[in-house]
């Protein structure tokens, strides 16, 4: 395909932590980049809040000692499940840190790696031959060689070839901030309460806000809000008497999972992000599967291939990534389980150090490879 000329090499659709990673790369490589984002920065998002061990060696990866002066390391995590508390601590590699510092900090450098940023604009997906797509905004029309689109799933979903799996097992969570009370862990600190149908996970960045988040089973909670569907399983549960959903609705965000798309790219788009799949919030990693979606669709552009094989190769690299992924899945769904609840409310011995060994190799130890 011969590009116009004037045009940029590259079109990234989305700001957040997939489409910068992405932009910092091809930027860094000399390419000619483009970054579309519907809205203006600072945006208050409180999904992603809390960052895993290999989420953060990314991180470190892409801005090196910035990050160390991001959000607020993780001291401790802990899971509660029926009488045990399960707890093992961050080894300064986990982090709390807000979307909107996080999205900020992203975006700077991919401008100072030399990335052109065009904020408050929508981009559409046009599909002008088979395979053929370019980015039609409101002031212009952007034919690029590449689109990688890491803007969640609005839009995208709609064409045919870019649509997403249905799983039986979907669940259905929500997140939102609060002033810290006293269901909130200490500051720097990460909770997880394992409740029947699901599970609430709080974590304190400061004195002043405490990130929410929750996850319900979607085939059994229904068309039941999740808050309200946990009270009713769970009338005794101490984490829930003290936790109320809030009345500032822009500071909600809810969201089904796992989704994964049928195909990761078309043509000369690749989807990245959300967009690209994403697991359930338990696992923390949110943000970590962003940024090497967003880093491996940049190594998939730079091999300067046929569309095909750059195809081919992003979704290698995205499948090696998900088998990391599924562990989560697996160990979320033996944690949901009755035999658990029961182990837990038991008397055995050790279950408290088998606990502490899973959340360190879950949360905390960075198994980040090929950057």
């Amino acid at each position: 395909m011969i590009r116009p000329l004037n045009q940029p090499d590259v079109v990234v659709v989305g700001a957040g932590p997939a489409g910068c990673s992405a932009a910092i790369r091809l930027a860094q490589a000399g390419y000619t980049v483009t970054v579309c984002e519907g809205a203006i920065f600072p945006r208050r998002k409180v999904c992603g809040g809390c960052l895993s061990g290999d989420a953060v060696a990314l991180l470190v990866d892409l801005l090196g000692d910035k990050v160390d002066g991001l959000g607020k390391r993780v001291n401790r995590i802990t899971f509660g499940i029926g009488r045990r508390a399960f707890s093992t601590f961050g080894d300064e590699h986990c982090r709390i840190i807000r979307r909107d510092i996080l999205d900020a900090t992203l975006a700077e450098a991919a401008e100072a790696a030399g990335a052109r940023f065009e904020f408050g604009q929508r981009a559409e997906l046009v599909e002008e031959g088979r395979g053929n797509f370019s980015i039609r905004k409101t002031t212009r029309h952007l034919r690029p060689r590449w689109i990688i689109w890491a803007a969640g799933l609005t839009d995208l979903v709609k064409h045919e070839n870019l649509k997403h799996q249905v799983f039986s097992r979907a669940m259905i969570g929500q997140a939102w901030s609060i002033a810290p009370t006293g269901a909130c862990p200490p500051v720097g600190e990460v909770a997880m309460h394992w409740l029947r149908g699901g599970y609430v996970g709080l974590a304190t960045v400061s004195p002043d806000e405490c990130l929410v988040g929750l996850a319900v089973e979607k085939n059994v909670a229904g068309s039941t809000k999740p808050l309200r569907f946990l009270h009713t399983v769970n009338p005794n549960a101490d984490v829930l008497r003290v936790l109320e959903m809030p009345a500032v609705a822009s500071k909600m965000g809810t969201a089904n999972f796992p989704h994964r798309p049928k195909h990761v790219g078309y043509g000369n788009v690749m989807v990245a992000g959300d967009a690209a799949g994403f697991e359930e919030p338990f696992s923390g990693e949110g943000i970590g599967q962003a940024l090497r979606s967003g880093l491996a669709a940049a190594r998939a552009v730079l091999t300067d291939e046929t569309d095909d094989v750059v195809l081919s190769y992003y979704r290698k690299q995205l499948r090696q990534h998900r088998r990391v992924r599924q562990r989560t899945r697996w160990l979320s769904q033996v944690l949901r389980s009755k035999i658990v609840f029961t182990l837990a409310n038991s008397r055995l011995p050790g279950l408290e150090t088998i606990g502490g060994h899973l959340l360190r190799g879950v949360h905390v130890k960075p198994v980040t490879e090929g950057i």
